[in-house]
């Protein structure tokens, strides 16, 4: 019950639309469910850059020359529209709890005073009522991968295996702005739980390896007691 109070009061403090609905995983993996797209990404929007952005990465900026790069790299500033989930490992939240990002916009600041305190390391995932289904699996792929070691080892062995038929699955991940560095990892979701988005989009990827990836996944999901 106390949490629950900690985190309205939160939410009061910082003027936030909507109360974010905050559930547990496991001690390593907290879920954060907003009312909307547009809510989600305006509280992951720079701190998702600055783990992943292929311009951003690591580099301290403001939500100004984010707007204006994005705008000029896709033509207009869609950036709360288009991304549908966000999976943010510890690391990329310490400039934020350290004060380098400031000021930070009331939604960012919700998800700093939701994590500063949580035993390290960890992932955040963000999710919407309005992300396409499969994306509450596709960010707890990613969180699997980033807390255990065992999936992580034999997802990298798996993708690197098949590298050389992934080529269309690249391709698509640098035209959508993904940082090569974490090929591997959205390769393993992309291929492994939301093989549908890769079928409208028209990418081909090796069925093998979607088998043998998910057959690994619903494992580990098995393992977090969840359905």
């Amino acid at each position: 019950i106390k949490k629950e109070i900690d985190l309205r009061s939160t939410f009061l403090k910082f003027k936030i639309k909507h109360m974010p609905i905050v559930k547990k995983i496991n001690k390593d993996i907290t879920q954060v469910t907003y009312s909307t797209v547009e809510e989600m990404n305006k509280a992951f929007c720079r701190i998702s850059g600055y783990g992943e952005c292929p311009k951003f990465q690591g580099q301290i900026f403001t939500l100004g020359q984010y707007r204006k790069w994005y705008s000029e790299e896709y033509g207009a500033w869609t950036y709360y529209e288009d991304f549908h989930g966000h999976n943010i490992p510890s690391k990329s939240m310490e400039p934020f709890w350290n004060g380098d990002f400031d000021p930070l916009t009331p939604e960012e600041e919700f998800l700093v005073n939701l994590t500063k305190h949580k035993e390290k390391p960890y992932y955040i995932i963000g999710t919407s009522t309005e992300s396409r289904e499969t994306v509450d699996d596709h960010e707890l792929a990613h969180a699997i991968f980033g807390t255990n070691e065992a999936y992580n080892k034999k997802v990298t062995e798996l993708v690197t295996k098949y590298s050389k038929e992934l080529k269309d699955v690249k391709a698509l991940l640098i035209k959508m702005g993904y940082n090569t560095s974490v090929f591997i990892d959205e390769a393993h979701a992309y291929v492994g739980v939301d093989a549908a988005y890769l079928d409208n989009a028209g990418v081909k990827y090796p069925t093998k390896l979607h088998d043998e990836l998910l057959a690994l996944y619903v494992k580990a999901k098995r393992n977090l007691n969840l359905k």
